[in-house]
């Protein structure tokens, strides 16, 4: 036969050939009695003809037109000779001399897009015969059937597929940041064999905030102390403080180093593989000074008269010098006197 095997869903017409042959130069076989005939195949086989004879052999032909779905595996034709007057009936003895070959199957798969880290994307894997859309009689269609099973870092189940062209899908957020590949793996079925597509997919790092759960005071005084707390996003990495202007801290904790400017209160958490480094947040405050109060130690008497000179003490709380003035109204002249 030529050719000797087709794949599932091919309609090439095959030829078969059969030698009649005999024995002595008399009258040849009768040619009209060579019969080639075949089963378990759904094509049509075309009528046998037979050439002239050449010395002691005639050849004869058939044409096998396959329908498309027969179905993988081996088959026989075979050639017969009814016999005659003058030559006893014969047959050919070969088996298996034509085989259906399973189709081979293309699988591709398509994304539904970029992705950020821990958002749901869905891949679509697309599965096709050799010979496309084969239809019995014209009408039913053979389907593609099987399972299609996805690369681990899905983290999504087998797929059955069915009709034509097979389609699976897997949804899934488990891809890592970054460029990563996808593969759909068709396992086959009895008439297609095996094949598998990849697509890549590009997946963006997810972001991640910080918020103040212990915010920093509006304001401070100098040398006085706060804390502050925040929380950040999913990486996992602690929220570290910094600061700057009017302040130092250790950790969380703040040490107002002025009375006058602007503390700034900075928080930062760093990102990871699948995270972003969280957007900087600062809080300020506003610097003040220590307030202070004056004491009257030696007090000015209640009365006194016109060119009197009486003396006067006090003490300020910051440690400061205080000094004294005359009010309105004031002329008697008076003698200050410092109290440490």
């Amino acid at each position: 036969m030529a050719p000797a095997s087709e794949d599932y869903g091919s309609t090439v017409p095959a030829t078969i050939t059969a030698l009649l042959q005999w024995v002595g130069n008399g009258v040849a076989p009768t040619a009209s009695d060579v019969t080639i005939s075949g089963s378990g195949l759904a094509g049509t086989l075309g009528t046998t003809s037979c050439a002239a004879r050449v010395h002691e052999t005639i050849t004869c032909t058939a044409t096998y037109t396959p329908s498309g779905t027969d179905l993988p595996g081996n088959y026989t034709f075979s050639a017969a000779f009814s016999g005659d007057s003058n030559y006893a009936s014969s047959a050919s003895t070969q088996t298996n001399n034509f085989a259906i070959n399973s189709a081979t199957s293309s699988t591709s798969v398509i994304t539904s897009g970029p992705t950020t880290y821990g958002q749901p994307v869905t891949f679509t894997a697309t599965v096709t015969g050799e010979n496309g859309n084969v239809k019995a009689n014209g009408k039913k269609r053979q389907a593609v059937t099987g399972t299609v099973t996805w690369s681990p870092n899905t983290g999504c189940s087998s797929s059955s597929v069915s009709g034509y062209p097979g389609v699976a899908s897997c949804t899934t957020s488990s891809l890592g940041a970054g460029a990563d590949t996808v593969t759909a793996t068709y396992s086959g079925d009895s008439n297609h064999g095996g094949s598998a597509g990849s697509v890549g997919q590009s997946v963006s790092q997810a972001s991640q905030t910080i918020t103040f759960t212990v915010p920093a005071p509006s304001s401070a005084v100098v040398n006085s102390h706060f804390s502050v707390a925040a929380t950040g996003g999913a990486s996992g990495n602690a929220v570290t403080f910094t600061s700057s202007g009017s302040c130092s801290n250790s950790g969380a904790t703040y040490t107002m180093t002025s009375g006058t400017g602007i503390c700034s209160v900075i928080a930062n958490q760093l990102g990871n593989t699948n995270y972003a480094a969280a957007a900087q947040v600062t809080e300020s405050v506003n610097a003040t000074a220590l307030s202070q109060t004056i004491t009257i130690v030696t007090p000015a008497p209640a009365t006194s008269k016109k060119n009197d000179t009486f003396t006067v003490g006090a003490t300020a709380s910051s440690g400061l010098t205080v000094t004294f003035t005359a009010g309105a109204g004031s002329s008697a002249p008076f003698r200050v006197r410092r109290t440490p």
